[in-house]
């Protein structure tokens, strides 16, 4: 058994010889299995990055691409909403922003990606009288509210 390193692909070779001079060799390439809350990011050696929705599975192709990460899809319930950025060369700024309200299963396209929200909070220590910048760290943003007040 022989182990070749192909960029960031590490292949096993399995070299078989019978009693003539012929050698055939198999690669086993690495399967990736995305389920049906996740999905698969294939980057392809040409540059693209191409989107499969699971479930599905496929096999890393040293040829073809670079490398796949599985990843979670998010979920969002009714009362959720995610923002979301797309680039786009004809808009203003080059970049769309949407907001993609629940519940939902969300699969970003190769060209978009999410906001990430960072506000601030009380801080570690506890303390009442002051807030701490960047405490609060979250996708998710709640559309309604959580609890209600009554005097």
């Amino acid at each position: 058994m022989v182990c070749l390193q192909l960029g960031n692909v590490a292949s096993e070779l399995d070299l078989h010889s019978d009693s003539s001079d012929v050698t055939e060799c198999s690669v086993r390439c690495p399967e990736y299995i995305a389920d049906e809350n996740s999905y698969m990011e294939v980057r392809k050696r040409a540059g693209p990055i191409e989107i499969i929705h699971g479930p599905s599975s496929k096999f890393l192709d040293p040829d073809m691409d670079e490398s796949i990460r599985v990843l979670p899809a998010t979920m969002i319930d009714a009362s959720e909403a995610l923002v979301v950025y797309k680039h786009s060369a004809g808009h203003q700024g080059g970049v769309l922003r949407r907001v993609f309200r629940g519940p939902a299963r969300f699969i970003p396209a190769a060209d978009e990606y999410l906001h990430h929200f960072e506000w601030s909070g009380a801080p570690a220590d506890g303390s009442k009288t002051s807030y701490q910048p960047k405490a609060l760290k979250f996708t998710k943003l709640k559309v309604i509210p959580m609890t209600a007040y009554h005097k």
